[in-house]
């Protein structure tokens, strides 16, 4: 009963709207990611969990620039947190030679790019073992400062973050949620994205299926 019961609030935190959020260094709360922005656009396309975020170190992220492609390395599953056994790869989402900036804000590609010069320029210290998505002080985030930073989100696009009895609609797990949502509105087959995903049960079924739920409602 208890994963089912994660995310599952009606509100949602589109993907479309990101480059709406502030684009800064500084965390959006206490103990909270550098470059909030670029986390959660990172941490939806490649549907991690909160403690895969925290997890994630400078040395299992790789960017080819020249392609325009980035690799995450990941758990396989949840209870293998540090496993970093699979890598997962996205490309630019940019028009070649695109220079509008919402774009290029939004696009997962330039987001990942961004955040090892960040890093780089806040902690020059920081060697490949240290965390690639590292809070004010270059250490890993808390579950609470990552539950935090996806409210704040929400806040910013003027969008609520609790239900009617005080329940959460945006909990450690929305940008699993976020992102397959996301995958399934793109047309992308059930499969792929629970394959890209590291899913091992059907959660992402009922994910998909609020999705298709929700499309349907706001047809015209």
């Amino acid at each position: 009963a208890r994963p089912c019961s994660r995310s599952r609030g009606g509100q949602r935190l589109p993907l479309q709207r990101m480059d709406e959020l502030p684009g800064c260094d500084t965390p959006w709360v206490k103990g909270g990611p550098v470059g909030p922005a670029d986390t959660l656009i990172i941490s939806c396309w490649w549907l991690m969990r909160e403690i895969e975020t925290s997890a994630l170190n400078l040395e299992e992220v790789t960017i080819d620039t020249r392609l325009k492609r980035a690799e995450l390395r990941l758990s396989c599953s949840k209870n293998d947190c540090r496993a970093v056994g699979v890598g997962r790869t996205h490309g630019c989402l940019c028009d070649a030679g695109c220079t509008e900036a919402s774009a290029i804000r939004y696009c997962l590609f330039h987001a990942v790019a961004r955040h090892p010069e960040r890093i780089t320029r806040l902690f020059p210290d920081a060697g490949p073992d240290d965390p690639f998505f590292s809070n004010e002080h270059g250490e890993r985030g808390t579950k609470a400062a990552s539950q935090g930073t996806v409210e704040t989100a929400a806040e910013f696009l003027n969008l609520p973050t609790c239900g009617p009895r005080g329940e959460a609609y945006l909990t450690g797990h929305v940008c699993r949620k976020i992102g397959a949502e996301a995958f399934t509105a793109a047309g992308i087959e059930v499969p792929v994205a629970q394959i890209f995903g590291r899913w091992g049960k059907t959660m992402i079924l009922r994910y998909c299926q609020e999705t298709v739920s929700y499309t349907h409602q706001t047809l015209p």
